[in-house]
């Protein structure tokens, strides 16, 4: 398995994580639920501190950018960065001191301070704070922050500069407008040969503007539009792993293949521009996830009054 790293703005300690993540007591999960569950708490945990910050001191009182009790004070700084094409992007530095003259960085280590536990341990009181139940399966990623809108359009922005609970990923997905202009991005990861997959999309408001580990509004998650556009007489192939969708790309250059998307979204997407094209989803009949999209893409197709041919692949 890949080695954890720590979010800076959060402080998030390799051992402790890794050893949540990789540790199998629930069968049913797997480590990419895992994973998404981490981001998501990590990414509530940003939208929700001063919720957080009286939950954990209830006697403090908020001043603009700075929490207080009679013991500590937390300050929420958002700093300011140019990325790779000029643009000014934020990212919030969270910092604390103790009365007594310790001091750290990020919600978690502060929760841990002050309760004299764990990080993990901290991490899992917060995740119950906010609703979160670690255990559950089949999770999808979490998708829109709060007050934030999601830009389609990054051709004029950097790639994606974002931390993840994993090192650099093994492979990259760039999602595209169907002009071809670079839209968000999946990366994918093999943790302990388990297949994990993660979006980033650029989220934004009048001020400023961020990449995060968030999923892309649903019916956007269309792999290879622009090659779906650009051939509209050639058959369509929707595979069941996203991962080799640019090898068949480029294996038969007079067909178009796309991915068919996860069973948590799979309903969502909207195929019916594809009406009048010869379309066949190609799935591994031994993967149980990919089956059900199948069930899923059937009934889809046929609202739409478009034929969908099945074909089986057999994985090695």
């Amino acid at each position: 398995m890949s080695a954890l790293l720590p979010l800076s703005m959060v402080s998030v300690p390799c051992s402790q994580m890794q050893k949540w993540i990789s540790c199998n007591v629930n069968t049913d999960q797997s480590i990419q639920d895992k994973v998404r569950l981490t981001h998501r708490v990590l990414q509530l945990m940003g939208e929700n501190r001063i919720h957080l910050l009286k939950e954990l001191l209830p006697a403090g009182s908020v001043d603009g950018a700075l929490f207080r009790d009679p013991a500590f004070e937390y300050v929420i700084a958002p700093v300011s960065f140019l990325d790779m094409c000029g643009n000014t992007c934020w990212t919030p530095i969270d910092s604390w001191n103790h009365r007594y003259g310790r001091f750290g960085f990020g919600l978690l280590s502060f929760w841990a301070y002050v309760l004299q536990c764990s990080f993990f341990d901290a991490f899992q009181r917060i995740a119950k704070v906010l609703g979160i139940d670690l255990s559950q399966f089949g999770v999808a990623q979490g998708s829109q922050a709060k007050g934030a809108v999601f830009i389609p359009d990054s051709m004029n922005y950097a790639a994606p500069f974002t931390e993840s609970v994993l090192e650099q990923p093994d492979g990259n997905y760039t999602f595209t407008t169907e002009h071809g202009a670079p839209s968000f991005y999946a990366h994918s990861w093999n943790c302990s040969g388990e297949s994990v997959l993660m979006f980033s999309t650029l989220y934004g408001d009048a001020n400023h503007c961020q990449w995060k580990y968030l999923a892309p509004p649903s019916g956007k998650i269309i792999y290879n539009l622009s090659g779906l556009k650009a051939k509209p007489c050639s058959s369509v192939y929707l595979l069941d792993a996203l991962m080799r969708v640019d090898e068949r790309n480029r294996a038969h250059s007079g067909e178009v293949w796309t991915w068919a998307g996860e069973r948590s979204f799979a309903d969502q997407i909207d195929w019916s521009f594809l009406a009048g094209r010869d379309v066949t989803y190609v799935y591994s009949p031994s993967n149980r996830e990919s089956c059900l999209i199948g069930d899923i893409l059937i009934n889809r197709f046929k609202e739409w009054g478009i034929s969908l041919k099945m074909e089986r692949y057999h994985a090695c």
